[in-house]
């Protein structure tokens, strides 16, 4: 009797935890089920794709940009180096050399370069080298002779960049809204008026265009500048001279005309003072005069 008790006992107790799990599996297969992607089904017994849920307010969600996909600015640094470096006696050739070959192997190339002296040689390279080889090539130029005199710099412009992308977009905004009124202009004043502000902002955008140009090339290319001499030899000083432009027909009619202009305000401003002083005189002659005549000899 106690044996058949104990096993009613166990029955009711085993059927009781094996319903509390199939309860549990059941809830949590229908909570993934409403959380997946797939279809449910709707009220009517209709399936479909499963709405996006509204908020309390009725606003759609918002939707959260990942971090990884926001663009990140790239630093833009100008790098510029200038090296003084002392070669060994009629090595001077050979380490000119060397210095050229150093910037084509990084994927540059020679902006300028020039020799001078007989007795003892030097001269002065100007080398544009990708800012990725910057260090390598600057190490490579060191190992031609002995370096005397060494400066690096480098100048962060990514501003500048910002600044003209910013201007460019605004620019082109503009020069977008003129085109249109130009399309849609109906008097030849009013197409005239447009032309000429249109004209302004492209030409505004050329000189941004051209000026984010060069700034990029600066950026993207290094410049390293070598002077090198040959040992007992004093480093050369070299200065920068402006160089020659050719004259212009229209600077030199405007140069004439301020000349012009000049002289003639030079003679007004002469005449403006000679006339009063010579009324002045002759109006004290004549009254000397006067007082002549009337005083007795």
């Amino acid at each position: 009797m106690r044996r058949r008790l104990i096993a009613t006992v166990g029955s009711l107790a085993l059927s009781g935890l094996l319903g509390a799990l199939a309860t549990s599996c059941g809830n949590h297969g229908s909570a993934t089920t409403a959380s997946g992607g797939g279809a449910a089904t709707g009220p009517a017994g209709a399936t479909g794709v499963e709405a996006p849920r509204v908020g309390a307010t009725g606003a759609a969600p918002i939707s959260v940009v990942p971090l990884a996909d926001v663009p990140r600015i790239r630093p833009n640094i100008v790098k510029t180096a200038d090296l003084s470096i002392e070669t060994r006696r009629d090595g001077f050739d050979d380490a000119f050399d060397r210095a050229s070959v150093v910037a084509g192997i990084y994927g540059g190339f020679v902006e300028s370069s020039s020799t001078q002296g007989v007795k003892h040689r030097s001269g002065r390279l100007t080398i544009r080298v990708p800012a990725g080889s910057f260090e390598d090539a600057l190490h490579d130029l060191r190992a031609i002779g002995q370096v005397q005199r060494q400066s690096i710099t480098g100048r962060d412009v990514t501003s500048q960049f910002v600044d003209i992308d910013a201007r460019l977009r605004n620019y082109e905004t503009q020069e977008r809204v003129l085109l249109d009124l130009l399309s849609k202009a109906t008097t030849i004043a009013g197409t005239l008026r447009v032309q000429r502000t249109l004209s302004d902002v492209q030409l505004h955008i050329e000189e941004l265009t051209g000026e984010r140009r060069v700034l990029s090339n600066r950026a993207e290319l290094s410049t390293i500048d070598v002077e090198l001499f040959e040992a007992g030899a004093p480093p050369v000083v070299y200065t920068q001279t402006a160089a020659i432009e050719k004259p212009k027909l229209s600077e030199a009619l405007t140069r004439a005309e301020a000349v012009f202009l000049g002289l003639v305000y030079g003679i007004v401003v002469g005449l403006a003072v000679v006339i009063p002083l010579s009324l002045l005189g002759l109006g004290i002659w004549l009254l000397v005069r006067r007082y002549r005549a009337r005083v007795p000899a």
